[in-house]
């Protein structure tokens, strides 16, 4: 095996979940966007961030999370103000529709998660996020 197999892997089971996660929600016209599960689950633990601060927690560069936080913003889950201290950064604030998005989309990426993953013994789970992990938590 070679480690650009174990690369294809990962990205297939993105893929996998990917795929199971977004029939449910495209059946209940929801967008579930990686993106914007990801800032509704960040703000939803920790409201009142800078969009920098967001940015880093991604672990995106801020500019890419403009045009994301815009259509949040338009669909009404999440807000944005300038801050008091620092006129040129923007504090981002979800809204309550925000986190009803937020539990939805919660609910349907933890049943996604346990039948994708139901085929391995929590031996097999604990084994694999230990890997997972080390290789994910590396200084490159």
């Amino acid at each position: 095996m070679k480690d650009n197999d174990l690369l294809i892997s990962v990205f297939r089971i993105v893929r996998l979940h990917s795929r199971l996660f977004h029939s449910v929600l495209d059946r209940d016209s929801v967008d579930g966007t990686l993106h914007n599960g990801l800032i509704l689950h960040l703000l939803s633990e920790e409201d009142g961030i800078t969009q920098k601060l967001l940015a880093q927690r991604m672990h995106i560069r801020p500019q890419s999370l403009t045009g994301a936080l815009e259509k949040l913003e338009k669909m009404g889950f999440i807000m944005r103000k300038r801050s008091e201290e620092d006129k040129r950064e923007q504090i981002v604030f979800i809204t309550e529709s925000g986190r009803e998005m937020n539990d939805v989309m919660t609910e349907e990426r933890d049943k996604t998660t346990k039948e994708l993953f139901e085929i391995l013994s929590d031996e097999e789970k604990d084994q694999l996020y230990r890997l997972l992990t080390k290789v994910a938590d590396q200084e490159l």
